[in-house]
């Protein structure tokens, strides 16, 4: 009888013991945490709780200069191609995702493609061209990686854009022809977005830029990217053209972080 006492009192003493192991253990992580700063591997640990991933860190907003590049079926270099540049911007939002390098950045913007190129249908001769002029609403959705260096933050770009054509016109000098057709045939400005070409447009854009701290949290930013193209531009009865983009844009970000 007194071995089973000592023997019960043995597990009640051991019981207690780990029960109050435990209860200190949890109120010094709550409270009497080490400071991270002291401690590199356990200030990374703790940047990578779930708490920390998506979190909203800025809102920006930028323009520049948008250049198009043109792939049409049959067109030849007597024929000619010039590029115009044309405005486009927009806004942007910033959310990281782990570690302060890596984030997601959704982007609003306008969009606009201006060029000038023969309709290749027709023979050298002709040799004024059709002004294109097209306009979109973009909405990249980008993964972004960024250090910070000093005062300044590189940064790398590249994701997905859906485009939803605006407006899409084309002007047709007086003695050319458009899509085998006279110009005195035609009006003025030729409406291509009701029946000619595609109303979405999908693409793929990539870049690089910086941003240069200034009185925080603002930031100028300057960044360069090129827009590849997915989709035709015209539908599936008309010749076959792809235009992709050269983008130059400067603006501001406010960092939340």
């Amino acid at each position: 009888m007194k071995q089973k006492i000592t023997t019960a009192g043995f597990h009640f003493l051991l019981t207690a013991f780990l029960l109050h192991a435990s209860i200190t253990n949890i109120h010094a992580n709550t409270v009497g945490m080490p400071d991270d700063s002291e401690n590199p591997a356990a200030a990374a640990l703790t940047t990578a709780q779930p708490g920390t991933w998506f979190k909203f860190t800025g809102l920006g907003f930028r323009g520049g200069a948008n250049t198009s590049f043109v792939n049409m079926e049959g067109l030849t270099k007597d024929q000619g191609l010039s590029r115009i540049p044309v405005f486009s911007g927009g806004i942007s939002a910033e959310m990281m995702v782990l570690f302060k390098y890596l984030f997601i950045q959704p982007e609003v913007l306008f969009g606009q493609y201006k060029f000038k190129v023969q309709d290749s249908t027709q023979a050298a001769g002709f040799q004024t061209p059709v002004t294109y002029n097209l306009r979109y609403l973009e909405i990249p959705l980008f993964v972004k990686g960024r250090i910070t260096l000093g005062a300044f933050r590189p940064f790398v770009l590249a994701g997905p854009v859906y485009g939803l054509m605006l407006t899409g016109n084309a002007t047709v000098a007086s003695n050319n022809y458009w899509l085998g057709t006279a110009a005195s045939s035609l009006p003025a400005v030729v409406d291509l977005k009701t029946n000619y070409l595609e109303k979405q447009r999908l693409s793929v854009e990539a870049g690089a830029g910086v941003e240069i701290e200034m009185t925080l949290p603002a930031f100028f930013v300057l960044d360069v990217r090129y827009n590849l193209a997915l989709s035709q531009l015209y539908n599936s009865r008309h010749p076959a053209i792809k235009m992709n983009g050269l983008k130059a844009l400067a603006g501001f970000r406010y960092d939340f972080n």
